[in-house]
C-alpha cells in the first residue's frame, strides 16, 4: 500500500549549527554572571570578616565577566551568521519556484494576484523567517533554558533546598507562554494575511498603470489601496496592542514573582544559617537571572509569531498552494471549490461589478506582455468608450 509523504510543516534551512553555537554561548553568559555574582558574595563575607581570602572573590569576579562577555558576543555573531544564511536560502528557494514555472502554474485558479504576493514572501517573508529561525531562536532557546542552568549552579554551590525552590517558581512560566501564545496567534495570522494582500495589490496596480490610465480606473484602483492600507494599519495596531498586553503581565507578574521569591528565599536560608549574608546577596543577584525567559516573552510575541507564520506561507506557495490568504470574509465557492473573489472589491484580474455598472466603470484585465494588437485593440476601445 503506497502512503503519500505528508507535506512538510516548515522549511528545512541549514542554520542548525548556528542555533546551537547560540544556545551554548546563552548559557556560557548566565554561568559567568552566576561565578560573578558568587564573589560579589564571597567579597562581601571577606570585608563583613565572615572570610579571610578576599583574591579568591577577586579571581571569581574577573572569571565570570571575561566569560560573561565571551558568550555575548559569541552569541551575537552566531545569530547575525544564522539570520543571513535563513534569508539567503528561503530566497534561494522562491527564486528557484518561479524560474521553474511556479507562477504560471498558479495563475490558473481564481483568487488574489500570485505576482505580488510572492514578491513579498521573497522579501518581507523570507526576512520575518530569517529573523524567526535563524536569528531569533538560538535566543530563545538558550533564554528559556537558562533559569535550569542557574537552578543547577544554585544547588551545586549555594543550597539544594533554595534551588528546588526556585526550580518550582521557575515551571510556570512556560504555561503562561504558551496561553499567551494561543490568545494573539489570530491577531498574527490576520497582520501577515493583510500585508501580502497589501503587497500583492500595490505590485498589481504599479504593473497595471498605463492600462489602468488608459481605461479610467486609476481612481477606483487608488481608493482600493487606501482601504487595504488602512486595513494594514489595523492589523498593525492590533499586533501591537498585544505585544504591549503581553508586556505589562510580564513585568508585574513574573518579575516580582521571581525576584520576590529569590529574596524571601535569600533572608529565610540566612535566618536559619544555612547560607552567608554574601552568599544571601549573591542568591538575591542569581534570581535576576530566572527572568531571563521573560525578557524575551515581548520579542517572541512579534519575531516568533510573525516568523512561523511567513514559514507556513511560504511552505503552502512552494507546495503547489496558493501564496496569498486562503480565504476571504464574505467570499463564496463554486462546485469545484474554487474560492470566489469579495463582491466589492475589484482588481486588475477580476471584475465583481454587475454587468449594469460597466459603462460608469470599464472592465479592467488583468496586465500582460504588451503587443501591437493588444495597444489597438485598448486603444480602440477607448476611444469608443468615451465618445
Amino acid at each position: 500500500m503506497n502512503r503519500t509523504a505528508a507535506p512538510a510543516r516548515r522549511l528545512d534551512l541549514p542554520v542548525r549549527s548556528h542555533v546551537l553555537a547560540a544556545v551554548g554561548c546563552g548559557w556560557l553568559v548566565a554561568v559567568g554572571l552566576c561565578v560573578c555574582y558568587l564573589g560579589v558574595g564571597r567579597l562581601i563575607d571577606d570585608v563583613t570578616g565572615a572570610g579571610d581570602r578576599p583574591w579568591q572573590a577577586l579571581v571569581m569576579m574577573g572569571t565570570g565577566i571575561v566569560l560573561a562577555a565571551a558568550g555575548a558576543v559569541g552569541q551575537g555573531v552566531a545569530s547575525g551568521r544564522g539570520e543571513a544564511v535563513a534569508e539567503v536560502s528561503v530566497r534561494a528557494r522562491i527564486h528557484r519556484f518561479v524560474l521553474a514555472g511556479g507562477t504560471r502554474r498558479e495563475a490558473s485558479g481564481a483568487g488574489s494576484p500570485v505576482t505580488g504576493a510572492l514578491s513579498s514572501l521573497a522579501t518581507e517573508g523570507a526576512a520575518k523567517v530569517a529573523a524567526w529561525r535563524g536569528g531569533f531562536l538560538g535566543r530563545l532557546v538558550s533564554s528559556v533554558t537558562t533559569p535550569l542552568v542557574v537552578v543547577a549552579v544554585v544547588a551545586l554551590v549555594v543550597d539544594v533546598t533554595a534551588a528546588l525552590v526556585l526550580l518550582a517558581v521557575v515551571m510556570t512560566v512556560p504555561p503562561v507562554v504558551a496561553g499567551f501564545q494561543r490568545l494573539f496567534r489570530a491577531s498574527s495570522a490576520g497582520y501577515q494575511a493583510q500585508s501580502r494582500r497589501l503587497a500583492a495589490h500595490f505590485l498589481e496596480s504599479v504593473q497595471g498603470l498605463r492600462l489602468l490610465t488608459l481605461l479610467g480606473a486609476a481612481g477606483r484602483q487608488s481608493r482600493l489601496l487606501a482601504g487595504e492600507s488602512e486595513r494594514q494599519r489595523r492589523a498593525t495596531m492590533r499586533l501591537l496592542a498585544g505585544n504591549q498586553l503581553v508586556l505589562l503581565v510580564t513585568d508585574v507578574v513574573f518579575y516580582g514573582g521571581l525576584i520576590g521569591t529569590g529574596t524571601a528565599l535569600a533572608l529565610s536560608r540566612y535566618a536559619s544559617g544555612a547560607i552567608s549574608a554574601g552568599t544571601a546577596v549573591a542568591l538575591v543577584l542569581i534570581s535576576l537571572l530566572l527572568t531571563e525567559p521573560i525578557s524575551v516573552v515581548g520579542q517572541f510575541f512579534y519575531i516568533a509569531m510573525t516568523g512561523r507564520a511567513a514559514d507556513r506561507q511560504i511552505v503552502g506557495a512552494l507546495a503547489g498552494g496558493r501564496p496569498g490568504p486562503r480565504a476571504v470574509p464574505g467570499a463564496t465557492s463554486d462546485e469545484g471549490g474554487r474560492v470566489a473573489a469579495e463582491p466589492a472589491e475589484v482588481t486588475l484580474t477580476t471584475v465583481r461589478e454587475p454587468w449594469s455598472s460597466w459603462r460608469r466603470s470599464p472592465p479592467v484585465m488583468a496586465p500582460g506582455p504588451p503587443s501591437w494588437r493588444a495597444a489597438r485593440s485598448a486603444s480602440a476601445t477607448a476611444r469608443w468608450w468615451h465618445s
